[in-house]
């Protein structure tokens, strides 16, 4: 092509398309030969536009697969690369700013908290369940999604827990040979909800638990056939409680309040009460007088039950007692679990 003078130009040649599956292998050898999170990530990014755009264009679900594929690779290689860096600070790419103590910051990388912690818990996916998510959703036709591998990757997580949970706990202290007909548990709940009782400043000093790692306890192997449960909660986990004393195998009776003489913080109504719940197993005797649903009792230490609790069960519930999780020692009353142990045994 000549302009108006009679020169000749050369227009340079308009983009080539690549097909999907030309992109495919291609990002597939650069994602091998990558090194840095700046390389992974520009690959990610390429095939995620890539899978819009197919997904856009009417591309068939596999084509749209092909790329998320890639996609899913990266972001779990970018989340290998950034936790050898947490474990290894200063290890990092050239040309970017450090932070006050000379390591890299996220933002440098153009990646928030949120997306590092998601590629490194789908980088901690064992090989063998990584691949059989991608071949299986594959073959089953359905979407490959990140979000898809993330939940895989908290439930091989939440599955690990419960693991540990059952076998520390059976490494920590052997579980007493008797069975009891009374048993109280006052369960660390997770801290996500406790700082609605104004604990926030203390509950940090103790060890927490999730509700699937409650549900691991061997009460089943603690509770004679006729037993008495008291399960002690927060406001915030009495939908938790309630199911867990069902998982254990008792029966919901009565709800027990505490009525505190002060009260506490809280995001819908401000506490100053907690729960007790009594559930049975079997038929068991009890010595109802004036024992109410109601105790009036003030606060003690952090976590500690007011005596007045311990007293009406005495005089309510015969029979052998343990109490798990138990801050102090009590007459009548064997304990496990307390809450020392757990936090330098069982490692919650």
């Amino acid at each position: 092509m000549r302009d108006e003078t009679g020169i000749l130009k050369f227009r340079p040649p308009a983009p080539v398309y690549q097909p999907p599956l030309i992109h495919f292998e291609n990002a597939r050898r650069e994602l091998e030969l990558a090194r840095t999170v700046d390389e992974v990530k520009r690959i990610r990014d390429k095939s995620e536009a890539m899978r819009l755009y197919c997904k856009q264009a009417g591309e068939s679900l596999e084509m749209q697969n092909l790329c998320a594929e890639i996609k899913i690779r990266a972001e779990r290689r970018a989340g290998e690369i950034l936790s050898e860096m947490e474990k290894h600070k200063g290890g990092r790419p050239k040309n970017h700013s450090h932070d006050e103590r000379g390591f890299p910051r996220l933002k440098d990388f153009g990646i928030d908290a949120n997306k590092s912690s998601r590629w490194q818990a789908i980088s901690e996916i064992p090989e063998e369940a990584f691949e059989d998510y991608i071949q299986t959703t594959k073959l089953k036709e359905a979407e490959l999604t990140s979000s898809g591998a993330l939940l895989l990757a908290r439930e091989i997580e939440r599955q690990r827990r419960i693991h540990d949970i059952e076998e520390q706990i059976e490494k920590s202290q052997p579980l007493p040979e008797q069975r009891y007909n009374v048993i109280a548990v006052d369960p660390p709940w997770e801290y996500r909800l406790r700082h609605d009782q104004g604990d926030r400043r203390n509950a940090i000093l103790y060890p927490t638990m999730k509700m699937e790692e409650i549900k691991a306890i061997p009460i089943q192997r603690l509770a004679e056939e006729t037993s008495i449960l008291w399960l002690w909660t927060t406001n915030a986990h009495l939908p938790d409680a309630l199911e867990i004393a069902k998982e254990w195998g008792f029966e919901y009776k009565v709800l027990l309040t505490w009525v505190k003489n002060r009260i506490g913080t809280g995001y819908w109504l401000r506490g100053r009460t907690e729960h007790c719940i009594m559930a049975v197993k079997g038929h068991p005797v009890i010595n109802l007088t004036n024992q109410s649903t109601v105790l009036l009792a003030p606060i003690r230490a952090h976590s500690q039950k007011p005596d007045e609790f311990y007293r009406l069960v005495e005089t309510l519930c015969p029979g052998r007692k343990i109490e798990l999780f138990a801050r102090e020692s009590r007459d009548g009353w064997d304990t496990w679990l307390t809450s020392v142990n757990v936090s330098q045994s069982v490692g919650l």
